[in-house]
């Protein structure tokens, strides 16, 4: 019954944003005509009522929230350009792709998801054992806080530009921009064009995330069961790893789960600096570009995933700690 309201709380949220949404969309400053002229001057006023009238933007805002909704399925939404609609699975039309939005989603988001996971993936592996060490040295933990002090504080189109301008135009080690197609270059081509977006995206995730595993180590340290197994005799080595950062890690599945949604939504920075095609590049060109149903979708999407990734935050936090359990 709990996951059921939680689960309908997501649905009912899902409507209220995606109403929300469109409506701000839908009133952004530059109109679709604004485009179309700025694109074919020569364009007559009778041109334009007929593209407004087959794109449906002489209906009230209402109307064209329905027919997203259902689709074409009767007389009132026939001027519809999409399909099916949203609650029959159809995602709709991009105006501007000339193609449906579901395939086009999806291709932008293997683009992403093949530089978030890699990035947030490593990450972890540096981070974990960077905010153990700083946790239990106070001579390099003045040294791990000043590095992430100035990862998270540099502006992160900044970092890109420097990476951009140290290891690819002066060294030329790594291509500054595009994406590497597997069937030109192969799998070693792609992950060379991945290096630097992926470690720009690493230094924001690392030094979030070892700062977290620090606080939490050090506290842990200071717990009762920490002196217990020291009093018992147990090298520094295996009460650090063993105890202190093992109960750490517990609040910091929630942390790495709460940022999933970063593989649907992307790094826009980093995709725009470095000319990489997804979903963050994406949601930017729909909104500039008033491709408005590409743009509902993905900011759909992005808040299904953060209400999803949160509710799976709180489960795995109840299930790794029966602390949590008992007090449920």
């Amino acid at each position: 019954m709990r996951l059921l309201k939680r689960a309908l709380g997501i649905v009912l949220a899902l409507f209220a944003l995606s109403a929300a949404s469109f409506a701000l969309l839908h009133v952004m400053p530059g109109s679709v005509e604004d485009q179309i002229l700025a694109q074919n001057p020569s364009l007559s006023a009778e041109a334009i009522d007929r593209i407004r009238t087959l794109r449906g933007l002489d209906r009230s805002g209402f109307a064209r929230y329905g027919c997203w909704l259902v689709g074409r399925h009767d007389a009132v939404c026939a001027w519809w350009p999409g399909g099916e609609g949203l609650l029959f699975g159809d995602l709709g039309w991009s105006s501007v792709h000339r193609e449906r939005v579901a395939p086009l989603l999806w291709r932008r988001f293997g683009v992403t998801f093949a530089l978030m996971f890699p990035a947030m993936l490593l990450s972890l592996l540096v981070a974990v054992p960077l905010g153990a060490w700083a946790a239990q040295d106070a001579r390099f933990d003045r040294v791990a806080r000043a590095l992430t002090f100035l990862g998270l504080s540099t502006p992160g189109h900044w970092t890109a530009l420097l990476a951009v301008f140290v290891f690819a135009v002066t060294l030329g080690w790594f291509p500054a921009s595009g994406v590497s197609s597997v069937t030109d270059d192969g799998l070693l081509g792609r992950i060379h064009h991945a290096v630097l977006p992926v470690g720009v995206l690493m230094i924001v995730f690392v030094s979030r995330w070892s700062r977290f595993v620090r606080n939490a180590t050090r506290e842990a340290l200071e717990e009762p069961f920490v002196q217990t197994a020291r009093a018992k005799g147990l090298d520094e080595r295996r009460v650090l790893w063993g105890h202190a950062v093992k109960n750490a890690l517990f609040p910091l599945v929630t942390v790495v789960t709460q940022s999933l949604p970063a593989l649907f939504s992307g790094a826009l920075i980093v995709e725009r600096v470095f000319a990489q095609p997804g979903v963050g590049l994406l949601l930017f060109e729909s909104v500039h570009q008033q491709d408005l149903l590409v743009a509902m979708v993905v900011f759909l999407v992005y808040a299904a995933a953060t209400m999803i990734s949160m509710a799976l935050a709180d489960a795995l936090y109840a299930w790794i700690d029966p602390r949590v359990r008992e007090a449920a």
